[in-house]
């Protein structure tokens, strides 16, 4: 082990207090391993010197991959290349705590210029807000308290870095830290499931899921996770084996998975109606993985949490996080394909699981005013 930084002096005992700066690298190392997003490395390398010297700055490696065509393809063969996104929740300072927060997606496109995005803007060109185009001096990411609620990728054409080439949800398993990129899972242009392993140049196909089956992925304890239109749920290992996580709960034709906070547990979606035009027909059934009995267990009440349902990603936050009354409630959009914020806002609703009913999201302004416009302490505080 080495010694601690050579300028900190060693205290007697009397004097002894607790140093963080003088923690051994081996368990700097170990800590930064268990941090699942950049934003957080990159907190915890800014504490000091010491701290960014014995930490590892795990590169992001997703705009350098270059993937191949789908096998089959009729398109022209043209190099693609990964960004990724992220749904961030950008809390007001401390002393601020009362105040609304904010939920905006932010990513870089493959020439590395900043972007921000509703989270639920669905549509291949990006709905930048003007005043705020600089993110770089809009959100300072060292003092305001935020949470990096989920991660969104796309594939892209390389010689055009605004162009989206495959419309397909794309998940992405990373090395610790958030490291580089493992193995990359979506559905092809005929809805088969495929994999990419990174440095390897060829899609693996996965008949686990008949094409006309196939339901949500997701990642979920760092695996490659596959559910069916029937809740059929299977993690996908490193060499390719498959094992089953739930068998099927069947019920509606539509399903999401969403991971909680800290992968702590996984849960299932079912969704009656959604494409109907009658939305007094929608209805949500959420349901929690068993793990040791592989099965999924419907829930009365998702209690003080908050569901968000997105095209191409799904993520959980706390009530008491969105600085709002109480949770138990799913909010969605009934479009992901979008021209204007406008559009957006109009387009999306919100499922009590208590009263059973959906509702347009404006009738609820403390839930509405998450998205958009930016809440005004934090124009105040950049400004």
């Amino acid at each position: 082990m080495q010694p601690p930084h050579p300028n900190l002096s060693t205290p007697s005992r009397k004097e002894a207090k607790a140093d963080w700066s003088c923690l051994p690298p081996e368990l700097l190392e170990q800590i930064s391993e268990r941090l699942n997003s950049e934003i957080y490395i990159f907190r915890f390398r800014s504490v000091c010197s010491w701290w960014r010297d014995c930490t590892p700055r795990y590169p992001n490696n997703h705009s350098s991959w270059e993937l191949p065509e789908f096998p089959d393809s009729d398109e022209v063969f043209y190099v693609r290349r990964l960004s990724k996104q992220h749904i961030y929740l950008i809390k007001p300072p401390q002393h601020q705590q009362t105040l609304c927060p904010w939920l905006i997606r932010i990513g870089r496109d493959l020439n590395g210029n900043l972007h921000l995005w509703h989270p639920f803007d669905g549509c291949q060109s990006s709905l930048l807000f003007a005043p705020f185009y600089l993110a770089r001096s809009l959100i300072d990411f060292n003092h305001l308290p935020v949470l990096d609620l989920e991660h969104k990728f796309r594939i892209h054409e390389a010689d055009s870095p605004d162009r989206y080439v495959h419309d397909g949800k794309v998940i992405v398993a990373t090395g610790k830290g958030g490291g580089k990129p493992l193995d990359l899972m979506t559905y092809d242009n005929f809805q088969e499931l495929k994999i990419l392993r990174y440095g390897v140049g060829s899609w693996k196909s996965i008949p686990t899921i008949e094409r006309s089956l196939w339901g949500d992925i997701c990642i979920f304890k760092g695996k490659l996770c596959v559910a069916d239109k029937n809740g059929r749920t299977v993690m996908i290992e490193s060499d390719y084996s498959v094992h089953l996580l739930a068998n099927p709960v069947y019920g509606a034709e539509f399903k999401f998975l969403v991971v909680e906070s800290e992968c702590v547990s996984l849960l299932l979606v079912d969704c009656h109606g959604l494409t109907s035009a009658d939305e007094d027909g929608i209805r949500f059934d959420v349901f929690r993985l068993d793990e040791k009995n592989k099965r999924w267990i419907k829930l009365r009440s998702l209690e003080n949490r908050v569901l968000f349902m997105g095209d191409d990603c799904s993520f959980c936050v706390s009530a008491s996080n969105l600085c709002i009354g109480n949770g138990n409630c799913i909010i969605y959009s009934r479009d992901y394909n979008f021209h204007s914020i406008e559009q957006v806002e109009s387009r999306m609703r919100i499922f009590h699981l208590d009263q059973d009913r959906v509702s347009p999201l404006s009738d609820y302004p403390d839930y509405f005013k998450l998205f958009w416009p930016p809440p005004e302490w934090i124009v105040e505080h950049h400004s």
